[in-house]
């Protein structure tokens, strides 16, 4: 990435995933879901930083990303990223009790009612 480059990524967010229980939108060709806390702390490893986050509705709810080399600090930090790392950090206990018990009770229900 040049000093002044910009990597956008843009991935189904898996706090979205997990709280929609939209078990109906895993599928083979997404091979991994992400969160924005992990995605940020897998770019620090190469010296990236996540400084803006777009939502977005494709896939029951996606995030596209954008980051630049950390050293650079030509963009400062969106006040989004922050915002939603919060989020995912605020609901990760929650999230991890009922997820599954969510999921397996929406997949009952749609698979009685066929």
């Amino acid at each position: 990435l040049a000093d002044d480059g910009v990597l956008s990524l843009e991935f189904p967010h898996l706090h979205q995933l997990i709280t929609n229980s939209q078990f109906d939108t895993i599928y083979h060709e997404h091979y991994f879901y992400f969160s924005l806390s992990a995605v940020a702390k897998i770019f620090a490893e190469f010296n990236l930083e996540v400084f803006d986050v777009e939502e977005l509705q494709t896939h029951g709810g996606s995030l596209r990303v954008f980051a630049q080399l950390k050293d650079a600090g030509i963009r400062p930090v969106g006040p989004k990223v922050k915002e939603i790392q919060a989020k995912e950090l605020k609901d990760i206990d929650s999230l991890k009790k009922e997820a599954f018990k969510l999921v397996k009770e929406k997949k009952d229900k749609c698979k009685s009612s066929l």
